[in-house]
């Protein structure tokens, strides 16, 4: 933390995280410092206390100038002036950030759990906005298989919106996730902080993916940020008469990637096809097998019982194969349930 961290957190508060005025404040004067000396904007907020107020919510704040701030931030337009975050934030990551509507249909969830279980499989950092429908089925699928998601607020990261995706939230950050806004502590997500904080969710990323997009949907400005930054836009298509896919069906006829599977971005990014494929391990029986085997098809921890039902297996069989297949570290538990 240096003076500058203070006076930056002291002015976006008393600013209520206006980009364009702390923007023209940082031009005019070259030093937060000096915006806060000369402008007077935050002389009634005390620096050092508002710092003490970060602390007591363990949340850090990053300037362009830090080591850690990402730089794939750094290249964009609009580029943030500073990032609070919440959590561990990957130093050197390849993302993908996931988005569609928040009225997602079944099958657009399918479809987002389907791409996020196979491209966390290859170390991809899973990035999104933490929102209603596609947002939060892409993260959930992150955090249930163990993969590493980056939630991107409209507002200050000690409150967590919407309140329901609390637990969710919860969950990135205990699997070494983060949760980041450049909004400081305090801040109420209004309209056009969401709109503000999409170009951050593309920003963030090698490349995003667009699934459900109607035709006014926020979604698709995080589209147009990430073609203004040069990111790659991939879609999934859908039926002409579907409205939950005429925002995406435009994006693919203006030249977005149009995908109907994993493997398209994955072979676009040039990753290599059999990355963490669960393979037959040499060393296990055959009931082992196919144990192992349910365990990686399900959606979420599975238990003992279901395991023995799905694999017409005496439960006595099946407890044995799962206590050896967790001290081998094969499979892990939590909860009563198993997972890869």
């Amino acid at each position: 933390m240096t003076p500058e961290h203070l006076y930056y957190n002291a002015l976006a508060l008393a600013e209520h995280g206006n980009y364009q005025r702390l923007h023209a404040l940082f031009l005019q004067y070259k030093s937060w410092g000096l915006v806060y000396e000369k402008a007077g904007s935050a002389k009634m907020l005390d620096p050092e206390e508002s710092w003490r107020s970060l602390e007591r919510h363990k949340v850090s704040l990053l300037l362009p100038t830090d080591a850690d701030f990402p730089v794939l931030l750094k290249e964009i337009p609009w580029a943030p002036h500073g990032l609070y975050v919440r959590g561990t934030l990957p130093k050197s990551y390849l993302g993908i950030a996931i988005v569609g509507t928040r009225k997602a249909s079944d099958s657009g969830r399918l479809i987002a759990e389907e791409f996020t279980k196979e491209l966390i499989k290859h170390d991809i950092v899973i990035v999104s906005g933490l929102a209603f429908g596609i947002d939060v089925t892409a993260h959930q699928t992150t955090v249930l298989r163990n993969g590493k998601a980056v939630a991107v607020l409209a507002g200050g990261v000690e409150n967590i919106t919407p309140r329901t995706n609390e637990r969710v939230g919860e969950e990135i950050l205990k699997k070494d996730g983060c949760i980041i806004s450049e909004y400081p502590i305090g801040t109420q997500p209004l309209a056009r902080f969401f709109i503000e904080r999409n170009r951050i969710v593309s920003g963030l990323s090698k490349g995003i993916l667009v699934i459900e997009a109607p035709s006014r949907s926020g979604t698709l400005s995080t589209a147009r940020f990430a073609i203004d930054q040069n990111r790659e836009v991939f879609v999934v298509p859908g039926g002409i008469n579907n409205p939950n896919f005429s925002g995406s069906n435009n994006l693919i006829k203006q030249g977005a990637q149009l995908v109907t599977s994993p493997e398209d971005i994955i072979q676009a990014l040039g990753l290599a096809t059999d990355a963490k494929q669960t393979q037959p391990l040499p060393f296990l029986d055959e009931n082992q097998q196919h144990v192992v085997n349910i365990v990686s098809q399900s959606e979420s921890p599975i238990t003992s019982d279901s395991i023995a039902k799905q694999a017409k297996l005496d439960i006595r069989i099946v407890n044995e194969t799962l206590a050896l297949l967790t001290i081998e570290g094969v499979i892990k538990e939590k909860n009563g349930g198993y997972y890869l």
